[in-house]
Order: C-alpha cells, then sequence, then structure tokens
C-alpha cells in the first residue's frame, strides 16, 4: 500500500516532532542528533516495505532501491508518523536513509508504538530485527 506525505524541510528536527501532536515520545535523547537535509516542501509517495524471511539491514536498502524507491531518510519518516500515527503501532518503521554514528554505534532512526504512545528511537544497525520492522521508503509523487 502506497501512502501520501509531504516534507517542509524549513522546519528544525526539533518542530518536526513538536509538530506531531499525535503522542510522539522521544525514546532516546541521541534523537536530537538527527540531521534534516533539504529545501522547501516536498509531495512524496511512500511504501511500507516487509522483508520474510529476514534480510540484513544493508539488503533491505538494497532491495528498495532494486524496487525503484529511495530509503527514508529522518525527515520522511517523521512526516510519515504526522500523517499516519496508526502505522507504527502495527510494528516498528526505520529509515535507513539517516544513518548516524552515536556513541561508536551506527543507528537509524525508528517509529514504534504500545498502543497508548508512539516512540521515535534509534536502532542499533547490528540488531537483526528485519523481519520483525517495516522500512520506508519514498520517491517523488508523479
Amino acid at each position: 500500500m502506497n501512502f501520501t506525505l509531504s516534507v517542509d524541510y524549513s522546519k528544525t528536527l526539533e518542530q518536526m516532532i513538536a509538530a506531531d501532536l499525535n503522542n510522539l515520545s522521544i525514546d532516546d535523547p541521541m534523537v536530537k542528533r538527527l540531521q534534516i537535509e533539504g529545501k522547501g516542501v516536498e509531495e512524496l509517495e511512500a511504501h511500507l516495505f516487509h522483508f520474510e524471511p529476514r534480510v540484513s539491514l544493508k539488503d533491505a536498502g538494497r532491495l528498495i532501491e532494486e524496487a525503484s524507491w529511495e530509503v527514508a531518510k529522518t525527515e520522511h519518516l517523521l512526516a510519515f508518523g504526522a500523517k499516519h500515527p496508526d502505522e507504527q503501532h502495527k510494528f516498528p518503521i526505520l529509515a535507513l536513509g539517516s544513518v548516524s554514528k552515536i556513541r561508536g554505534f551506527f543507528r537509524v532512526p525508528y517509529l514504534s508504538g504500545d498502543g497508548l504512545m508512539r516512540y521515535l528511537g534509534l536502532l542499533w544497525c547490528g540488531c537483526d530485527r528485519s523481519s520483525l520492522c517495516c522500512f520506508l521508503a519514498v520517491r517523488k509523487k508523479v
């Protein structure tokens, strides 16, 4: 299933998080180190990929690109969560396009939920949870 989203790159990370009024809680204080890149407002298509059986995070990114999509970045993940808040209650959603090295480990941002609250956190890239997660991908809206 494809979704639509709009990303306003004039907003800072803090503004994007604050704009999400759907009970979004920061699960990891290191999230504040993530970067937003881009200019203007961009309309995008989004798709959630789920791979069964498990694949590595590197292979997940390759498979997404082979399907003519781009791996999502932090700004895409936040825009997706704000517009489609119920999706992260179904499964954690990862943005493989924003890898950060924090405290010696590579991590990617993710959204998850527990029924009441929604969370924004960072997942260690060495953690193989690919069959338990979905991967957000984007492309320009046609």
